[in-house]
């Protein structure tokens, strides 16, 4: 693996997977926690963390996947590392992520122009190729959130959280498609969980206070829905009552 990603994160090659999750979730704060001087400052430095983002869960992946086959293939047996893909055919490991890769970044092409359906297509090829990075699950629930399939959405955003549980971006990207859905107390739990991991996140907190008002409203309005109907009724039943009562 290229010494270029290790040195985005500012780790060495034989760094744990621990360390290598502690670290970047260090990144992250740090990146969620700048304030800007400029619209342009802000790109670069997103366009920055893209980058380290990507690097971490490269760098992630190869390591778990080196630690499962330590573990799973006997010493001095050597076999060609294999991904299954949904058809049940193999690609190589290293190759199927680099072709990943790549249909992963014309997927973000087409998102970024509002070409929906033809970035589904990438992610999911992208997935075919390379199953194992979150990354690619979670634009493809961002996808489906803009054709409003929200269903779809939430299976790929679970998968994500699958892969990497502790990532404040996925977890504050699929509280923003709950919020956007009307799923206010699942939005809730997932903005909570990201600022839990990235407590600078401004976005996230920003949209916990948002999300926790909504739900007041809402909770507001059922009983006041509530309470008209209950009085209602009792009226009714007061007003049947006395009609009877005078025949």
């Amino acid at each position: 693996m290229s010494y270029e990603l290790y040195s985005l994160l500012g780790i060495s090659p034989d760094s744990s997977v621990e360390e290598i999750k502690a670290l970047y979730r260090s990144l992250a704060k740090e990146h969620y926690s700048k304030r800007y001087q400029s619209d342009k400052e802000r790109l670069i430095d997103e366009e920055r963390f893209k980058k380290i983002t990507s690097a971490y869960h490269i760098i992630l992946s190869d390591k778990t996947h080196g630690e499962i086959q330590g573990s799973a293939v006997p010493s001095g047996k050597k076999e060609k590392e294999t991904l299954e893909n949904r058809d049940g055919e193999t690609v190589d490991h290293g190759e199927g992520r680099t072709t990943a890769l790549e249909y992963f970044e014309k997927g973000k092409d087409f998102f970024d122009n509002g070409e929906y359906k033809n970035a589904v297509m990438q992610f999911k090829n992208a997935i075919r190729f390379y199953p194992e990075d979150g990354r690619f699950y979670d634009y493809l629930g961002l996808t489906y959130a803009r054709q409003k399939l929200f269903k779809m959405a939430v299976t790929a955003f679970e998968k994500a959280l699958s892969i990497d549980i502790n990532s404040p971006l996925f977890q504050r990207d699929f509280g923003l498609v709950l919020e956007e859905s009307g799923d206010l107390i699942k939005a809730k739990v997932h903005f909570t969980e990201a600022l839990r991991l990235a407590p600078e996140d401004k976005i996230s907190s920003l949209h916990l206070e948002e999300v926790t008002k909504k739900w007041r409203i809402v909770t507001k309005q059922k009983v006041s829905v509530f309470l008209y109907i209950a009085t209602s009724l009792v009226l009714v039943s007061f007003l049947a009552f006395i009609y009877y009562s005078s025949v």
